[in-house]
């Protein structure tokens, strides 16, 4: 049936059984965002443009969860593919590849659990679409997101975009689109118009240019560019024809070349347009293999040369912000002819940049030898105790030297490849643990049947010493057997348990004999039968359910009388502070039994007078049980009934 709510999300739920027993439920996951998927394809399908229409919904469940979404193109619209979980690159360049060959322009729009995935349109796009859902009312409502790679990220909400044959057009995308043909705010001149190209480098950020919105007969990429010993900037090369580039190359402008430089109230940093015949390689074979003789000259190239360190620099930095301290030493090793040029008193400033850098690595380098070497002599430690622990044949003291192994190897991770003796150890050891485990469990498990076996025949001989004797030992085994045993053997000493239990204290001869007073009979069996009931509640409390006293008397193989006077025991075992079990109790529909007043007299309480102000207090009980036992347990709410004054 639905739920619907003013102040929380509408969701399904299951009808109420009439028995109090929760219904098994195949919903895996029940967060506000279960359905954002629906949400967003609805959005997609139904609004941003006049040519809108409801289309199936063509998304990817794995484990109740939506990984993808499919928005087919239509007149005027472009293919939108939403990517809900994380994808690697090739993984991404695939299916985009295979996207495009099929159903042509496709725009992707990343979702919250995808965001590693924007690095890929940022490169090649220069901007990447996200997607996410929020509150608003009772409902959710889509907003999508332009991110650039200056870092900034502006949210639109779904009204105020469209989707024309190029994807979704966003208000920041409409900004940066306009190229050409429009009025703009200011125009500056930087460095000049025409350019000066002779000491600018361009580096690509996509690997061909594409037609250019709003500029006909040009083709446009995205790239960064630095002039002169200036910081990178990023901007748009408009060409006249189309073209493949390297991504990371640096290129020179072909002259005549200009630029435009504009910039938007409330938009920084400014939007530089290059225009340029076409774009001439820089990088000839000679410096690709440049000599460290050569590279010590900073007067040959030294743009060419800062630019380079700057790209060492930027990327020894996003390694050190991801904690990767080997990648900055591998860097270093395999650009040491590079770095031969931090020497001269130009480069003064990336001497310093790459010098912290090499004094981090070194640090986290050597912390890691040191950590490796405590594990190191402490697994030899420990391998010893294993192999003396197995030699004199003493199990439980190889158990723990095996399990501190273990523990000991999680500190360098199981695969490191420096480890390998170790690891192959530890396995071998563990291995030959589960073997004997499993041979002793074997041994234990034989005895134990035997036990049941010799307790059915000493049962029917009513020979009460005999039974109390094997009962302890079975007791014992199961208890070694923990997990492992099976739910047979918990039966049968848990039968033994109960007809133990009625046997009189003292009595050795008979079970219940005539001459036994039967209060006392009744009041033994219950005692026995109370960490049996108090289980099965326990569970009915976690599973925030009820029990009727006929299920609970069936379950335990006993009259409902004896569970009566069994959950008074277990109510007062559990002292005045803790949850009243009993309230799990609940009659045949469900609500509170009239022996609930006899409960609360026995157990010192005092007893509502009338049937409504039983129910709110039954009613109270039984939310502190569930509040008790929840997983993880909740604030208990107090009590509603106090205890009686004594005179």
């Amino acid at each position: 049936m639905h739920k619907l709510y003013g102040d929380r999300v509408c969701h399904f739920a299951h009808h109420p059984d009439t028995r109090g027993i929760a219904p098994r439920c195949e919903r895996r996951h029940v967060g506000t965002d279960s359905a954002d998927h629906l949400y967003i394809h609805r959005g997609l399908t139904h609004h941003l443009g006049k040519s809108a229409s409801p289309q199936r919904f063509q998304g990817t469940m794995v484990n109740g969860q939506c990984t993808d979404l499919l928005v087919n193109a239509s007149q005027g619209r472009a293919a939108i593919k939403v990517q809900f979980m994380h994808l690697s690159r090739d993984a991404w360049t695939k299916k985009d590849e295979e996207l495009r060959s099929r159903l042509g322009q496709v725009d992707w729009v990343i979702g919250p659990y995808a965001a590693e995935a924007t690095e890929y349109l940022l490169d090649r796009n220069g901007y990447a679409l996200r997607i996410r859902c929020e509150h608003e009312g009772s409902t959710r409502v889509v907003r999508v997101g332009t991110e650039t790679r200056e870092g900034d990220l502006e949210w639109s909400r779904l009204e105020e975009c469209e989707i024309n044959e190029q994807g979704i057009v966003t208000p920041p995308l409409r900004r940066m689109r306009r190229i050409a043909g429009r009025k703009v705010p200011e125009v500056v001149q930087y460095p000049g118009l025409p350019l000066t190209a002779k000491k600018i480098v361009i580096y690509p950020s996509e690997h061909s240019t594409r037609p250019a919105e709003g500029a006909d007969g040009f083709h446009v990429a995205a790239a960064t560019v630095r002039v002169a010993e200036s910081e990178p900037m990023h901007a748009w090369i408009m060409l006249p024809a189309p073209a493949k580039l390297v991504v990371g190359e640096p290129y020179s402008l072909r002259e005549p070349a200009s630029v435009e430089v504009t910039s938007n109230p409330g938009h920084s940093p400014r939007i530089w347009t290059i225009f340029s015949p076409g774009l001439l390689p820089i990088r000839p074979a000679e410096q690709t293999s440049a000599s460290p003789l050569r590279l010590r000259q900073p007067a040959t190239t030294p743009p060419l040369i800062r630019h380079k360190l700057s790209s060492l620099i930027q990327d020894m930095r996003r390694a050190r912000k991801a904690g990767d301290y080997e990648l900055i030493i591998q860097t270093l090793t395999d650009n040491a002819d590079l770095l031969n040029v931090l020497t001269h008193r130009d480069f003064k400033k990336e001497q310093d940049a790459i010098g912290e850098l090499r004094r981090w690595a070194a640090a986290k380098d050597e912390a890691r030898a040191r950590i490796e070497q405590e594990v190191r002599e402490e697994c030899a430690l420990l391998i010893n105790q294993v192999a003396q622990a197995r030699a004199e044949g003493d199990l439980p003291e190889a158990q723990r030297a095996i399990s501190s192994l273990r523990k000991t190897l999680v500190r360098v991770s199981t695969s490191n490849p420096r480890f390998t003796v170790e690891t192959a150890n530890l396995r071998g050891h563990e291995s030959w643990l589960e073997r004997t485990q499993n041979q002793v469990r074997s041994k234990q498990r034989y005895r134990l049947y035997a036990i049941i076996d010799r307790l059915r025949k000493a049962e029917v001989a009513e020979q009460v010493d005999e039974v109390r004797t094997l009962y302890n030992e079975g007791l014992s085994l199961l208890k070694e057997l923990g997990s492992h045993a099976s739910s047979y053997e918990k039966r049968q000493i848990g039968l033994t348990s109960r007809w133990l239990a009625a046997v009189p204290a003292g009595d050795s001869l008979a079970i219940s004999p005539p001459t036994a007073p039967s209060g006392q009979r009744l009041k033994a069996a219950a005692h026995g039968l109370s960490d049996y009931l108090s289980a099965i509640l326990t569970k009915t409390a976690r599973s925030q359910t009820t029990i009727s006293l006929k299920d609970l008397a069936e379950q335990a193989g006993v009259t409902e009388r004896l569970c009566t006077g069994a959950l008074i025991m277990i109510d007062k075992e559990s002292g005045g502070n803790g949850p009243m079990l009993s309230a799990l109790v609940a009659s045949p529909n469900g609500d509170t039994r009239p022996d609930f007043r006899q409960v609360l007299a026995e157990l010192g309480y005092e007893v509502p007078q009338t049937d409504i102000a039983l129910n709110y207090v039954w009613r109270r009980e039984l939310e502190r049980a569930y509040a008790f036992h929840a997983e993880p347990p909740r604030e208990m709410p107090a009590r509603l009934v106090p205890r009686k004054k004594t005179p």
